[in-house]
C-alpha cells in the first residue's frame, strides 16, 4: 500500500527515507538475487513507513483532542456567553453563560431560534442586525433587551461575525455581554443628572430671587473679607459708590464707605476708633455683631444712618455683612413723638398743677367760707334753740336743724381735706402723712404703721406728689390688694453731697399680691400718674409683687426737689 501523496508529502518522504535507511541490506548479507532482495526491502520499507504514519496519526489525533479540549474549556469558561446560529437565527450550539443569562438549559436553547427570547419591542431591532450581519465580512455590535425564562429583563451587548462571506452557508457567531447593570447606572446616573440639573436650575433661581430680594432692599449692603475688601454689594450701594464717582464701591469721602468703613469723615476720632476695633475682633472671632447710630451733614441737612456688622455664622472663608441704613426719617418722627410726649407730659403736669391750685382754692373757700358760714348758721341755731325752751316742738325742729347742720360742717371739712389737706400747707408732709393714716384705717379697717421721720424738707411741689403718691397707693391697697395690713415707711438717704441726698417712700401691704409679669388694664391710670408725678421730680417708682405675697411700692424723689 503506497501512501497518499496529498497528505503531508514532507512528511511523508521523510518517513520513506528513514524506512530506507533503517532497511538498507549490509553487503555481508546479501546473497540472494538483486531482484528478490529489491522485492523485499520494498515490502519492508512500506510496511515500516505504514507503522510510522500510523504512529504519527496517533499522535495528531491526540493533539487535536487536546485542542478540542482546550476549546471547549475555553468556550465554556468563558465569562460572557457564546452563541453559535445557523443562518436562519436557530441556536446550534451555546455555552452555560448564555444559558444562565437566560435562565435556560443548554439543551434547551439548542435548536430554538434566538429570537424567540428578544424582548418584544427589541424583536424588530434584532432582524435588521441578524440581516446586516449575514452580509457583513466583519463584525459587528449591537445593544438589546432579552427576556429570560423567569421573566426578567436583561440588557445585553451582542457581537458577532458570520463564518462566511454572503450568499454562502455558514454559522453565525454570537457573543452576549450583560449590562444590565451598567444600564441601571446609566438610569441612575440619568436620573442623578436630571436631578443635579433641576437643583441647578433650582439654586440658580434661588440665587436670583435672592439677588433680586438683596437689590431691592433701600438699605446700603456690602459683604468684606477677612482684609476688608469689598467681596459683594447690593445695587442701593452700587448705585450710591456710582454716584459718588467711584466704580467699586470704596470712596474715602462719603458716609456709605464700607471697603474703610471706620474712615468715615463725620466721625469723631474715639468712634472710628471703636469701629475698627469692633470690626478687628469680630474678624478674629471673638464678636459677631456691632450696631451704631450716628448722624452726617450732607448738603446743609443732618441725616441719621444705622450702621450694623454682622459676622458670618457658617464655616469658611471670614465674611462680614455691613448694612447702611438711612434713619433720618425715622429719627425725625422720633424726636417728633419725643418732643410731643414731653410737651404732653408738661401739659399733664400744669394740669396737676392747676388742679392742685384748684383743690387748694376751693378746699380755703370750702373751709373758711361754707365751714365759716356754716359754723355760724350752727351757732345761730343753737342760740335760738335756748331761747325756744318754751315750745317742745320748736325745740325738737331747732335740734334737728342744728344736726343736720353739724353733719354739713362735716362734710365740708371731708370734703375740704380730700381735695387739699390743710396740714400740708400747715403742718408739712411728715403730719400729713400721719393725719392720713389715721383717716384710712378709721374708714377701711385697714391697720396702718407709719415710720416717719421727724421732718421731711421739700418744695410745695415736692410735698403734693409724696403726699398723692401715698394716697393714691393706699387707695389701690384698699380697693385690689384685700390687705389686713398696711406699712408706710419714709426715710432720708444722704447722698455723698446734698443734691444727691433722697428721700425714699415704702408702701408694703400683705395683701393677695399680683404677676408683675401680667398685662395692666388699659385704664390703670393710678399707677401711670404716679410714674409720671415721681418721673416730673426726678425720681422713680419701682412695684415688686407676687402672688400671695402683697405688694411693695418704692418711691426715691431727690431731696433737692
Amino acid at each position: 500500500m503506497k501512501p497518499d501523496p496529498q497528505d503531508d508529502g514532507q512528511g511523508a518522504g521523510s518517513l520513506r527515507e528513514l524506512a530506507e535507511k533503517r532497511l538498507r541490506p549490509t553487503p555481508a548479507l546479501s546473497q540472494e538475487p538483486a531482484s528478490r532482495e529489491q522485492l523485499q526491502h520494498e515490502l519492508g520499507v512500506y510496511r515500516y513507513e505504514l507503522e510510522m504514519q500510523n504512529e504519527a496519526l496517533c499522535l495528531s489525533q491526540i493533539k487535536l483532542e487536546e485542542a478540542r479540549d482546550r476549546y471547549i474549556d475555553l468556550f465554556e469558561s468563558a465569562p460572557i456567553g457564546y452563541l453559535i446560529l445557523n443562518r436562519d437565527g436557530v441556536v446550534t450550539q451555546c455555552n452555560h453563560v448564555a444559558a444562565g443569562l437566560l435562565s435556560s438549559e443548554q439543551e434547551q436553547l439548542n435548536s430554538h431560534r434566538f429570537t424567540n427570547h428578544v424582548f418584544p419591542a427589541d424583536e424588530e431591532c434584532w432582524q435588521h442586525y441578524f440581516i446586516a450581519l449575514l452580509n457583513s465580512a466583519g463584525p459587528l455590535g449591537r445593544q438589546v433587551r432579552l427576556k429570560s425564562r423567569d421573566g426578567s429583563i436583561l440588557n445585553v451587548a451582542i457581537s458577532g461575525v458570520a463564518q462566511c462571506a454572503s450568499g454562502t452557508d455558514g454559522d453565525v457567531l454570537i457573543t452576549l455581554t450583560d449590562i444590565t447593570a451598567l444600564k441601571n447606572l446609566e438610569s441612575e446616573l440619568a436620573e442623578r443628572t436630571e436631578e443635579a440639573d433641576a437643583r441647578a436650575s433650582a439654586l440658580a433661581a434661588a440665587e436670583r430671587f435672592s439677588r433680586a430680594v438683596v437689590d431691592s432692599l433701600l438699605c446700603r449692603l456690602c459683604v468684606i473679607d477677612g482684609q476688608g475688601e469689598v467681596v459683594a454689594s447690593n445695587k442701593a450701594w452700587q448705585d450710591f459708590a456710582r454716584g459718588h464717582g467711584e466704580s467699586t464701591g470704596c470712596s474715602t469721602k462719603c458716609i456709605g464707605c464700607l471697603a474703610i468703613p471706620w474712615a468715615i469723615p463725620c466721625w469723631p476720632a474715639s468712634t472710628s476708633e471703636a469701629v475698627e476695633k469692633a470690626i478687628a475682633e469680630m474678624q478674629a472671632g471673638r464678636r459677631m455683631n456691632y450696631t451704631l447710630e450716628f448722624d452726617c451733614r450732607e448738603d446743609g441737612h443732618v441725616h441719621w444712618y444705622l450702621l450694623q456688622i454682622s459676622r458670618f455664622s457658617c464655616e469658611g472663608p471670614v465674611r462680614l455683612v455691613l448694612a447702611y441704613y438711612d434713619i433720618t426719617e425715622r429719627k425725625l418722627t422720633q424726636q417728633r413723638l419725643e418732643e410731643t410726649a414731653e410737651r404732653l407730659k408738661q401739659l399733664t403736669l400744669h394740669l396737676d398743677s392747676v388742679r392742685e391750685e384748684q383743690n387748694a382754692l376751693i378746699a380755703r373757700e370750702l373751709h373758711d367760707e361754707l365751714g365759716a358760714n356754716l359754723t355760724m348758721l350752727k351757732l345761730g341755731i343753737a342760740t335760738v334753740a335756748d331761747q325756744a325752751r318754751g315750745s317742745a316742738e320748736i325745740k325738737s325742729r331747732l335740734d334737728d336743724l342744728l344736726a343736720k347742720a353739724d353733719t354739713a360742717l362735716q362734710v365740708v371739712r371731708r370734703v375740704s381735706s380730700s381735695l387739699r389737706p390743710a396740714t400740708l400747707d400747715t403742718l408739712g408732709l411728715v403730719a400729713t402723712i400721719r393725719w392720713y393714716s389715721g383717716q384710712f384705717s378709721a374708714t377701711t379697717g385697714i391697720a396702718t404703721t407709719v415710720r416717719l421721720p421727724d421732718y421731711v424738707r421739700l418744695s410745695p411741689a415736692g410735698s403734693t406728689t409724696v403726699f398723692r403718691i401715698i394716697q393714691e397707693g393706699l387707695t389701690n391697697v384698699a380697693r385690689h390688694a384685700e390687705a389686713s395690713r398696711a406699712t408706710i415707711n419714709v426715710r432720708k438717704h444722704a447722698g455723698e453731697t446734698p443734691d444727691q441726698s433722697v428721700l425714699v417712700v415704702r408702701l408694703v401691704d400683705n395683701g393677695k399680691g399680683f404677676v408683675e409679669s401680667a398685662p395692666q388694664p388699659r385704664d390703670a391710670f393710678g399707677v401711670m400718674g404716679m410714674r409720671e408725678r415721681a418721673n416730673s421730680l426726678g425720681g422713680s417708682l419701682a412695684i415688686r409683687s407676687e402672688p400671695g405675697r402683697g405688694t411693695r411700692l418704692t418711691l426715691c424723689i431727690p431731696l433737692a426737689s
